[in-house]
C-alpha cells in the first residue's frame, strides 16, 4: 500500500509491518540514503520492563535475591571481563561507591606471547542493567 508524504515529512509506517519489526513508540529510527531510496533502521527504546524469568529456560540454577545474589552478578561479571577481554590477571568488580548502577572493574593483567609479555592495570566503570 502506497501512502502520502505529509507537509512536514511524515510517512505512515503500516501496521503490519510495525508489528513485524516490532516498532514501538519512541523507537529510533535511522535513515540512510542508498542509491535512489531511503533505508530505515528501527532500534527499540530503552523499557523499564522486568526481564526476570527470559533466560529460565537456559539454566537450572536457581539464586534467591539479596547478598547471595549480589555475590553471584559481581561473578558473571568478572568472568563475562575475562572471557570478552581474553585477559589473564586478577580482575576486580565491584559496585560504584558514588553510584548505584554503575560498577567498576579494575584489572592487573598480563598478554602476549611468552617473551614478551605485557602487565597493564586498568580500571573501567561500566553501567548495569538492573531489573
Amino acid at each position: 500500500m502506497a501512502n502520502k508524504v505529509g507537509t512536514k515529512g511524515q510517512v505512515v509506517i503500516e501496521k503490519e509491518i510495525r508489528d513485524q519489526l516490532g516498532v514501538r513508540p519512541g523507537s529510533v529510527a535511522i535513515q540512510r540514503v542508498v542509491d535512489d531510496h531511503v533505508e530505515i533502521y528501527f532500534v527499540p527504546a530503552p523499557h523499564r520492563r522486568s526481564l526476570l524469568g527470559c533466560l529460565a529456560k537456559y539454566t537450572t540454577v536457581r539464586i534467591p535475591p539479596g547478598e547471595e545474589w549480589d555475590k553471584a552478578r559481581e561473578k558473571a561479571w568478572e568472568y563475562a571481563a575475562r572471557e570478552e577481554m581474553g585477559l589473564e590477571g586478577q580482575i576486580e568488580v565491584l559496585p560504584h561507591p558514588d553510584f548505584a548502577g554503575l560498577t567498576i572493574i579494575r584489572a592487573n593483567v598480563r598478554w602476549g606471547v611468552f617473551i614478551f609479555r605485557k602487565f597493564l592495570s586498568l580500571e573501567a566503570v561500566v553501567t548495569q542493567s538492573r531489573a
